[in-house]
């Protein structure tokens, strides 16, 4: 009697057990969900994540700045014969462009007090006072995108202002009304290329209009926000600015032949085709690179060697070569709307 009284009362015991572990077990839960819940950021963790993108891109700009002069060292020091790569050429070209669109953000950011505000007026006008180290991938396609689009609203009055040259000939008047009855964009690029004589006759830039000229230098604005100041410029001083640039761009083009596009990141395919005025579908590399090869298309690629047979074609050509051809351009389902 004693034992089955005694293994009752264990039973009892070890079922109250069994209940009182139950009872805790809801308790217990939520303390170890808690536990591997994300931590709230502190004001300072808040900040830091918040400045990232300006020090990251503060840093690249530095870096790109810092190559630029030791590049520039190397070809003093081989006067000018140090066979820099297309790569090379292009950080060249483009670190003082990024550093002089920079000085003004810069400027604010070194003034005591004000430079706080930095990051917000950076982060607030990206595209118009931050360099491209300072953009998000998407943010890089899309204001590529939008910059050539302005530059093609001047490419219609381009061509108007191109068929009104006077010329022993009507080669173009004859090569547009051709174009336009086959329904097409505008003149293959061989087409253009053929137009070399009239680009280094009466449409050479010295032959042009100062009206012609300031459209032009619009139209090939690498920054389109602030093309509105080659208003203040002479024509003289937009001819010399719009033949560097167009001397830079063949250089870049013989490189390209030499080198091909291949091999051509989604970034370089941009830069690219952004800084010849190409209307194309930005962000799709493959239609980039077909875009970029129809523009060396111009060129006589058959027999192109960059010692013996280098191939040049006039800086007007070059600056008018996107109103008169469509390179690659989008269908019209396709284009981008640039607000997006």
């Amino acid at each position: 009697m004693l034992s089955s009284a005694l293994r009752v009362r264990g039973q009892r015991v070890a079922t109250s057990v069994h209940l009182l572990a139950a009872a805790r077990l809801p308790s217990a839960y939520p303390a170890r969900y808690l536990s591997s819940a994300p931590k709230e950021l502190s004001p300072y963790q808040k900040l830091q994540k918040w400045l990232q993108p300006f020090v990251t891109g503060s840093k690249g700009l530095y870096h790109e700045n810092k190559q630029a002069w030791a590049l520039r060292r190397r070809v003093m020091e081989a006067s000018g014969r140090a066979g820099l790569s297309r790569r090379e050429m292009l950080l060249l070209r483009q670190a003082h462009r990024d550093l002089l669109k920079s000085l003004p953000i810069l400027a604010i950011f070194c003034v005591p007090v004000l430079g706080y505000a930095a990051p917000l007026l950076g982060y607030q006008f990206p595209k118009q006072l931050l360099p491209w180290q300072f953009w998000r991938p998407d943010q890089k396609t899309q204001f590529f995108r939008e910059d050539v689009l302005t530059r093609a609203k001047t490419y219609p009055e381009l061509a108007q202002l191109l068929l009104q040259i006077e010329h022993k000939d009507d080669t173009l008047q004859e090569m547009m009304a051709l174009a336009k009855a086959a329904g097409g964009g505008g003149l293959r690029p061989t087409q253009v290329a053929e137009l070399a004589p009239f680009f280094e006759g009466p449409a050479a830039l010295h032959a042009l209009s100062s009206k012609h000229i300031h459209v032009l230098a619009e139209g090939s604005a690498l920054f389109p926000s602030f093309a509105v100041l080659n208003k203040l410029l002479m024509q003289s001083q937009l001819e010399k600015r719009l033949e560097r640039r167009m001397e830079e761009l063949s250089v870049d083009d013989q490189q390209l032949l030499k080198e091909g596009v291949d091999d051509l990141s989604l970034s370089e395919l941009e830069f690219a085709c952004q800084e010849r005025g190409i209307v194309t579908q930005y962000g799709d590399i493959e239609k980039l690179r077909a875009a970029l090869k129809e523009w060396l298309s111009m060129y006589d690629t058959d027999h192109f060697d960059p010692e013996t047979n280098p191939q040049r074609l006039p800086p007007s050509l070059l600056l008018h070569a996107p109103a008169l051809s469509s390179f690659a351009k989008p269908e019209d389902g396709d284009e981008v709307d640039p607000t997006v």
